[in-house]
């Protein structure tokens, strides 16, 4: 009579002195479920049956993401063995100084091995219709493969993506092909990255930013796992004795020294803060908790919509530390900035207005200030000197044009008031909803005043800048008379509280870009100079240094506060 599986597979130690590493034997696939699985099987399924020498046995518990994917069972050979490395089975989970030893070999085996196999999922009838595309080629989809050289001739080669760009951001495919091969174009733009005498855009947070959309069970190997892909010295060690809190944390605040500026905070691609105890991946993001308000929650998937300031189109706060930044033992984060006030009035969106193209000039008079609703009163000024109107639909488009964006030139700025203007003039007629939905054709029985507030409604449609802020980002007036445009609650994670009246807005010095963050309170009492960081900001007028002017001027005053 055979013995029973027994419930643990024990692992052998690795000889970490000399780089060694474990590699796991898949069995053939016929083979191994007639003579062994069929009688023996009856775990969960979850773990991954071991064959030390027949008739024992041993079992892993393996990742979800291993398991579910259903890699292993595709990647079989019907007639011989497999010789493959997967961190999943050939690092032992449960000794954390091995983790940490054996993922810094990562980049090393990849680097040395054979051949690649990337597992993009099972076939579907998307898939299908996209392998067809390119059943002339042979990567494992389902039961279709092609190989890498041939695929890869067909991806975007014209550019590198940086942190802030997706993988197809320079080319344009078919809608099948995109879900299908958006990790192959990731992983082709972290080859291409090291084909080049200098490889550009692979410092840390490039590589951490181009593979965001992966899955990790374990929320350190979202950092640790990609390490040795970054050719900058960013000064990581792995160590799974860290909490998640630390390690995030760490990666964080190091960036941030060594950029010496807020970007990893004003400019990151992953939403602040801890996660609320479900993700919008269905991940449970309770991992996470105690994760400071100002540190990158590099578990989530999901991009954080952000006030895009790369390329010198903003300059707030200065573009380097004027004083050297401070962690304090408990983590929180010793700033600098000027505050600019607080928000008084804050036009979010109601359920009524929705967003029809080019109905859009529902919304930018639903945000009309109130002075500025009777254009008959005499033309008032912005505390910058400006006319109010136009500081108004500059702030609405956050002063820039797309794609790819930029700056409004004196030309845009010359073109877009006159379609503003034009707009401003006939926004009192009331259009049908369902115009813009159903006709292209002004109809007969409208007054020539009907058809100009028309065509104006459609002016506004055409101004992507316009479009882009719409759904993401909401109007608001602060009490020293600035506009400005946060986050509005739709584009907020639910576990976080939306931007309201009250909150602050900073410009943070070595910030692009000003942030919303509100103070902390312990009970009913403020906690003396504590925020949290719920968002950044466009501020019309503070996008391009004058906080620091006024701030020499003593028009304003610069602060030290701690970001929890």
């Amino acid at each position: 009579m055979v013995s029973p599986p027994s419930p643990a597979y024990l692992y052998r130690p690795v000889d970490a002195g000399h780089g060694g590493f474990r590699v796991a034997i898949l069995e053939p696939s016929i083979e191994f479920l007639r003579r062994y699985v069929a009688a023996y099987l009856r775990l969960p399924s979850s773990l991954i049956l071991i064959m030390r020498q027949f008739p024992m046995f041993g079992a892993i518990p393996t990742s979800r993401h291993l398991w579910r994917s259903k890699a292993l069972r595709h990647i079989r050979f019907p007639d011989k063995k497999r010789y493959i490395w997967a961190d999943a089975l050939c690092i032992d989970q449960t000794n954390l100084e091995e983790r940490g030893q054996q993922v810094q070999q990562m980049k090393e085996i990849y680097s040395h091995c054979t051949r690649d196999l990337i597992w993009l999922g099972e076939s579907n009838e998307r898939t299908e219709r996209g392998i067809q595309v390119l059943m002339h080629a042979q990567i494992v989809i389902g039961k279709h493969t092609m190989e890498w050289s041939v695929l890869s001739a067909i991806l975007d080669h014209s550019g590198i993506p940086d942190r802030f760009h997706g993988p197809f951001g320079h080319g344009t495919f078919e809608q099948d092909i995109w879900d299908i091969f958006t990790s192959v174009q990731v992983i082709q733009h972290q080859r291409d990255s090291f084909t080049r005498v200098q490889p550009i855009n692979s410092t840390l947070l490039d590589v951490l930013s181009r593979f965001q959309q992966t899955y990790s069970t374990d929320p350190r190997d979202k950092i640790f796992g990609l390490l040795g892909l970054a050719t900058n010295e960013h000064g990581i060690v792995p160590s799974y004795f860290k909490s998640v809190r630390e390690v995030y944390t760490d990666v964080a605040y190091a960036q941030i020294q060594a950029e010496q500026n807020l970007d990893m905070i004003a400019q990151s691609m992953w939403p602040l803060g801890a996660g609320s105890d479900e993700s919008k991946d269905g991940l449970s993001a309770s991992v996470t908790a105690g994760l400071p308000s100002c540190v990158p929650n590099f578990w989530l998937t999901e991009r954080e919509t952000l006030l895009f300031a790369q390329r010198g189109i903003f300059a707030a706060g200065s573009s380097i530390f004027s004083e050297p930044v401070t962690v304090t033992p408990l983590g929180k984060l010793c700033i600098r900035g000027t505050f600019l006030g607080s928000i008084k009035v804050l036009r979010a969106l109601g359920s009524e207005i929705v967003p029809r193209n080019p109905g859009e000039s529902k919304w930018v008079k639903h945000w009309l200030p109130e002075s500025l609703k009777d254009d008959s009163v005499g033309q008032s000024m912005y505390p910058t000197g400006e006319d109010l109107f136009e500081a108004y639909w500059r702030t609405l488009l956050a002063d820039c044009r797309m794609y790819p964006a930029q700056r409004l030139s004196p030309q845009d700025i010359e073109e877009h008031s006159q379609i503003f203007g034009r707009w401003r003039q006939f926004s009192d007629v009331a259009l049908p909803d369902n115009l813009f939905q159903y006709t292209s054709q002004v109809p007969v029985t409208w007054s020539e005043r009907d058809e100009e507030a028309y065509k104006a409604a459609c002016e506004l449609g055409r101004i992507n800048s316009l479009n882009h802020k719409m759904g993401k980002w909401q109007f608001a007036e602060l009490d020293a008379g600035l506009y400005a445009m946060v986050p509005c609650p739709a584009s907020c994670r639910a576990d976080r509280t939306a931007v309201q009246v009250n909150d602050w807005i900073l410009v943070v010095d070595g910030g692009k870009v000003p942030l919303v963050i509100r103070q902390v309170k312990s009970g009913l009492e403020q906690v003396d100079e504590e925020w949290e960081v719920l968002g950044t900001a466009y501020v019309h007028g503070f996008m391009d240094g004058r906080a620091n002017e006024w701030v020499n001027e003593a028009r304003l005053e610069r602060s030290s506060i701690t970001l929890v």
